[in-house]
This record gives structure tokens, sequence and C-alpha cells, in this order.
């Protein structure tokens, strides 16, 4: 783990841990309908052990890892998520280490169970400072987890400056 400041704005943390990805993710929630006398049903939605053993690994994996204050403020959180290789794959590209993962999962669905996870851990103190997410997912010859926390400034990001040119 890395701490250290941004050029960006405030703290800075980096961590990579070197791990199978758990394969549960935010998405496979189960659901069933709850039918009481008297009341509208409705539909209860609770965790599926898959998703419960993947809470718990991504606990695991990044507990030691939590910082002593909780970042605030507007952040970028950085995930990228390291397959390994199918066997499959042609040669070629494994002797490159690299190569953007364009199956499933989708992105987006890998991302919400870890953040929920660090918010739980201290990371952070609440998910929705999240202004800035970064997700990526490739295939690797180091398989893992890479997570880098920026606490931003309130500057306007300079990619985006001239939007707001007169």
């Amino acid at each position: 783990m890395v701490t250290s400041l941004s050029t960006r704005g405030g703290r800075r943390m980096r961590v990579f841990v070197d791990c199978k990805i758990p394969k549960g993710t935010h998405q496979m929630k189960g659901e069933r309908v709850v039918v009481q006398r008297g009341k509208k049903p409705y539909v209860h939605h609770y965790d599926t052990q898959k998703i419960q053993d993947a809470r718990n690994a991504f606990r695991a994996m990044f507990r030691k890892h939590a910082p002593s204050e909780p970042f605030s403020g507007p952040l970028q959180v950085r995930m990228t998520f390291l397959y390994p290789f199918n066997k499959t794959e042609k040669r070629s590209v494994i002797e490159s280490g690299w190569k953007w993962k364009t199956t499933r999962p989708d992105a987006d669905n890998i991302f919400k169970l870890p953040c929920d996870v660090l918010t739980d851990l201290g990371f952070w103190t609440d998910d929705a400072i999240i202004c800035e997410p970064i997700i990526r997912k490739a295939f690797a010859d180091r398989k893992g987890v890479y997570l880098e926390i920026t606490q931003l400034d309130d500057a306007i990001p300079d990619d985006l400056k001239h939007l707001f040119d007169s």
C-alpha cells in the first residue's frame, strides 16, 4: 500500500491485492415474493450465498489495507480487475502479458460489491462521494485487484474546462 499526495487534490492511496477475483456481483441478488395476510405482496431481495462469499472474500482482501482515517470529499476511485488468461488464448497474446477483457462480467457490475465492502471497512465515509469511478478489466499474467483512491479538489477537471469557457 502506498499513500501519497496527488497532483489533482489531496490524499492518494494505491493498493494491489494479488488474488483470484471473487465471482459474485451485486446484480446476483435473489428475490422472492412475500405475501402476508391483509397486506399487499412485495418482492424481497436478498444476498445469495455466492454474493455473501464474494463479499467475505473482498472483505478479507482489503481489511488489512484500510486507512486509519477514512477519505472524505469528492473521490476518484480507480479499480482494475486482472483475470488470468483463458487456456485457449493465443500464445502471442499471453506473451504480451495483457488483453482487455470484453466478456462478462460487466465492468459496472463488478465495481459495486467491492465499493460496498470498502465503505463498510472505512475506506471512505459514504460511497456517494465517489464522483469519478474508473473501472477496468483485463486478462493479464498477474491476477488481482488494483485499487487507487484519490481525493479530488473542487477545480473543474482539465478535460471538461472547454465546456465552461465563454
